[in-house]
């Protein structure tokens, strides 16, 4: 059984000394404190441990990993262990405006059965903290909606394990469009509720995946067509739609 008003954080965390104090620190503030931080270090090799080791708190839980398995195996052992009836993604670069927990919790309670997740708007920070861009989110995404793009920054997404069953995420690009697609996917009218307001801070460093447009058009593309199992028109299709938001996005 789930603790029910807790919020399990998983933190995958790999050489990320330079950010991951503030990334706990933007926890640490929150103003909904029945939460617990799960962070996986997966074999980092610079000061990474030794910054996490500095937190006391008895809500903050660290697990080393022996041999390096990558953000998607580091985040399923964390959920593993999490307790919360609800799960919440923070990488370790990322950033929580400090009322994030709080206004995205009310409003999942408060929403219907078929509301199995939230997310919000988010700013695109560089590595500096400075703001580049601001994504705003729809109100509300389903699986039809979330085919187009990933409307869901994994770093604003809440989960409801009341409400449906989280699967395991794949260790293949793009993972956490794979797992919110599985989510949407797996129940009649689910939906993810939006809250518009900006609640996060996604950080965009030099050589990162998401900076990479181009290998993002392939890696949709193959989700699209061998995870999602869509013919050809349908995925060429959601591929134009995928483009054109991704154009509105960093706009």
């Amino acid at each position: 059984m789930f603790k029910e008003h807790l919020v399990s954080i998983i933190m995958p965390a790999y050489n990320c000394e330079a950010f991951i104090k503030e990334s706990i620190e933007s926890v640490m503030a929150q103003t909904y404190t029945h939460w617990e931080l799960i962070i996986v270090n997966d074999c980092s090799t610079d000061n990474t441990l030794a910054v996490v080791t500095e937190f006391s708190d008895p809500r903050v839980t660290l697990i080393n990993n022996e041999v390096n398995l990558g953000v998607a195996n580091s985040r399923n052992i964390a959920i593993e262990k999490a307790e919360g009836r609800f799960i919440a993604f923070l990488d370790s670069d990322d950033l929580w405006y400090s009322t994030k927990l709080e206004k995205q919790v009310i409003a999942l309670c408060k929403a219907g059965e078929n509301t199995v997740c939230s997310h919000s708007s988010y700013e695109r920070i560089d590595e500096f903290g400075s703001v580049l861009t601001r994504v705003s989110i729809k109100n509300s995404v389903n699986f039809k909606t979330l085919l187009k793009s990933n409307f869901i920054g994994n770093l604003t997404g809440i989960i409801d394990r009341s409400k449906v069953v989280l699967p395991k995420q794949k260790e293949v690009k793009h993972e956490d469009y794979v797992m919110w697609l599985e989510i949407l996917s797996s129940g009649q009218d689910f939906y993810s509720l939006g809250v518009p307001e900006v609640l996060a801070k996604y950080r965009v460093r030099a050589g990162s995946i998401s900076a990479n447009k181009l290998k993002s058009l392939t890696w949709h593309w193959h989700i699209l067509r061998y995870h999602m199992r869509l013919n050809i028109f349908q995925s060429s299709l959601f591929i134009l739609n995928y483009l054109y938001f991704a154009s509105r996005k960093r706009a």
